[in-house]
């Protein structure tokens, strides 16, 4: 995991606070998919950032403590080489960890197996990042090079 600046209200592409149900997972992935609609991201590209969304949007309703009147955010950022998601929420003593990997290889635990598939799909770009109020789950989806590029 590598360290990085968390996305400010300038910078993202989209931006929603949600608030801390379950519920509110599948519809901040459908106002994602709908947003990345009018972006330039291939199919798979945009399958990818939708599924690291919905681990992390899962992972922030499921086991961050909640504070009344709390909501958490997600955050999107389109560039040319990668999209940059992050998921904010109160929570800044729960951390998201891998299950060791003796846990995953032998099917020994149900927790840990979404950030597995984020860390897959981001080749082990994502991270936490503390906030004043918080923490912040970020995640970095490569972009394929576009045609004819070497």
């Amino acid at each position: 995991m590598t360290a990085s600046h968390a996305i400010t209200t300038s910078e993202a592409a989209f931006e929603v606070q949600f608030p801390m149900t379950a519920q509110s997972v599948p519809l901040a992935r459908n106002a994602l998919e709908e947003a990345m609609g009018n972006w330039d991201v291939d199919l798979d590209t945009r399958e990818d950032v939708l599924l690291v969304v919905g681990e992390l949007s899962a992972n922030a309703v499921t086991h961050a403590r909640k504070f009344p009147g709390r909501q958490w955010r997600l955050a999107v950022v389109p560039n040319p080489e990668v999209i940059r998601v992050e998921v904010s929420d109160a929570d800044a003593e729960r951390h998201p960890e891998l299950s060791p990997p003796s846990d995953r290889e032998q099917g020994d635990t149900e927790r840990g197996r979404g950030l597995e598939l984020v860390d897959t799909l981001t080749g082990g770009a994502w991270g936490v990042a503390e906030r004043i109020v918080g923490k912040t789950v970020w995640a970095q989806i490569k972009r394929p090079a576009p045609l004819g590029a070497s």
